[in-house]
């Protein structure tokens, strides 16, 4: 008895021990500590027992020498980040709005705004290029305590919804105000293919390496005669043999039908899942034209992951150079290897479902422009409204979609067939149609100067410059820059007088468009003289930009790659 009495007595000391005094001495502590002597780990207890209290499942981890951990609060995605060394904790609410990119200026306009208006919490985005759109964060630094961290976690929380509700209000407003305004058609005019905007200036660019997006069904698979043509440029080939190596197989088809038919990625994809990771195709071919001579294409075919509904793979294409010979010139296209790698994915999906989801916007964009209400269409529909024809409008409408998605060569296998209907029937289209039959023009000039292809981009992009659309002509001064044509500089130079001239005739100064249009020429016309190494013409040009925002951080980086040319660098 005397044993259990003692024991009851230990265990007494030990609760008030812990349960008292160690807090006690913990806060004044804590309360004698300057701010930048508490350690990390003290941060990271005393978020880890206010998360608990707030009923919140979360687990951390370490990146980059942080601590951090993600969870979700009344339905907010949240992130709490302790840095070493700081007494502060990093609290962000993470994708609390989301809307097109076409809205940026919008977005970042409000932003600035409730940044000026706010004390310690911030606003930021970030673009997601795959999907078009624009993401909206917030953050703050939060000073706790043990004592006052579920108090302050959650009011921080809580004063992060209430700015999430007014700028949610708020720029759905200024969207709707602005999808209404008068006065800005020629603005909207030029934004109708926002999209196409940032794919031109990636053009314009040219440091892209990942390739374009392909995709393909069981209904419709990627063939080697389809590589060939879109990719490589290729067509009427004869194709003699084809090697197929894999740690499953090792065979060879010499059946010219056989091959051209044949479809790479059945050779690392079976029964909607992935065989095996890579396998490597060598194709003999003989090309015939100009010059009549045997090829050789190395095709790598890697699988890259698994999603929901599609089998993502890559495939790496090399068309081996000609050796030098009387009819083969040092420095030929025939001489240089040429190598695309092209992004793929096998969909899953029921094509039923597909075609579905197209008959129901078709029908409605032809019910919203019948009642005038046009403004509400999306790009898609606005193209397909004007496409009676249903095979004609489903081309159209996937072949947009496709090509918004950067996925150009699979785009290419409907804009064309829509365009051969639409240009059979050319003289009897009505206007509407006509617009239509200009922009698939575009699309297409557009998917073949992504693949290099710059002579058949050429050949439709043409036809859209009657229509004066600042994109269509923008696209086609890239074709010929980076297919280094002679034409370049006359073109751009005509282009440069005639805003001149029409600055001229009007009697007023160039808008925020036409300038943009300027600046683009004289960056492409930059780019003429360095590809001809015209060096002191195009240094005289590019320190005339340096004054320019726009176009500083170009002429900045084009001065120093001529200086360390001449430097021999």
């Amino acid at each position: 008895m005397t044993d259990l009495f003692y024991l009851f007595i230990i265990w007494g000391i030990l609760y008030i021990i812990a349960f008292v005094f160690f807090p006690i001495w913990r806060k004044r502590r804590d309360a004698g500590k300057g701010l930048f002597v508490k350690h990390d780990d003290d941060n990271k207890i005393t978020v880890t027992n206010a998360l608990k209290k707030l009923n919140c499942h979360f687990t951390w981890k370490q990146e980059q020498g942080k601590d951090i951990t993600k969870y979700d609060f009344q339905s907010g995605h949240f992130r709490i980040e302790i840095e070493q060394n700081s007494p502060y904790i990093q609290l962000s609410y993470l994708f609390f709005y989301t809307t097109k990119t076409e809205y940026l200026d919008l977005v970042r306009a409000l932003m600035n705004q409730c940044n000026l208006n706010t004390e310690t919490l911030k606003m930021v985005y970030s673009l997601d290029e795959k999907d078009n759109s624009v993401d909206l964060h917030m953050t703050t630094g939060l000073l706790i305590n043990e004592q006052t961290s579920v108090k302050i976690l959650s009011r921080a929380m809580i004063d992060m919804f209430r700015w999430q509700s007014d700028f949610v209000s708020r720029i759905d407003k200024m969207i709707k105000d602005s999808n209404k305004a008068i006065g800005l058609d020629f603005e909207r005019k030029h934004a109708e293919l926002a999209r196409e905007t940032f794919l031109i200036r990636e053009q314009e660019i040219q440091h892209q390496v990942a390739g374009p997006r392909w995709r393909q069904t069981k209904e419709c698979p990627i063939t080697l005669e389809q590589l060939f043509s879109s990719v490589l440029g290729l067509s009427g080939v004869v194709p003699m043999s084809l090697c197929i190596f894999s740690e499953s197989e090792m065979r060879t088809i010499k059946e010219t039908d056989e091959i051209r038919k044949f479809a790479p990625a059945s050779t690392i994809i079976g029964k909607d899942d992935f065989l095996q990771d890579e396998a490597l195709l060598s194709v003999s071919l003989l090309t015939t034209g100009q010059l009549v001579a045997e090829r050789t294409v190395s095709i790598h075919v890697r699988s890259e992951k698994k999603a929901d509904n599609s089998l993502y793979f890559r495939m790496t294409v090399t068309l081996l150079p000609l050796s030098m010979t009387t009819d083969v010139k040092a420095g030929s296209d025939d001489n240089a290897p040429k190598v695309v790698s092209v992004l793929a994915a096998y969909d899953l999906t029921n094509p039923k479902k597909r075609l579905d989801e197209f008959r129901y916007m078709w029908k409605e964009a032809i019910e919203k422009t019948k009642r005038g209400e046009t403004d509400d269409l999306s790009e898609e529909q606005k193209l397909i409204a004007k496409c009676m024809e249903p095979a004609l409008a489903f081309n159209a409408y996937r072949g947009r979609i496709l090509f918004n998605q950067k996925r150009f060569c699979e785009a290419l296998f409907l804009l064309e067939p829509a365009y051969v209907a639409m240009s059979q029937q050319f003289d009897t289209l009505k206007e509407d149609m006509r617009e239509a039959f200009f922009e698939v023009s575009y699309l297409i000039g557009f998917c073949y100067c992504e693949l290099k292809q710059y002579q058949r981009a050429c050949y439709y992009l043409e036809m859209t410059l009657p229509q004066r659309r600042i994109t269509y002509t923008e696209e086609y001064v890239n074709c010929l820059v980076n297919g280094k044509d002679f034409r370049a500089s006359t073109v751009i130079d005509g282009l440069l007088q005639e805003m001149e001239r029409t600055k001229a005739i009007s009697g007023r100064t160039h808008n925020d468009m036409e300038v943009s249009f300027i600046n683009f020429l004289y960056r492409r016309k930059a780019s003429v003289y360095i590809d001809k190494q015209r060096y002191d013409e195009a240094e005289k040009l590019l320190r005339n930009m340096l004054d320019d925002p726009e176009n500083s951080d170009f002429a900045i980086n084009e001065l120093a790659y001529i200086q360390k040319i001449k430097t021999g660098g």
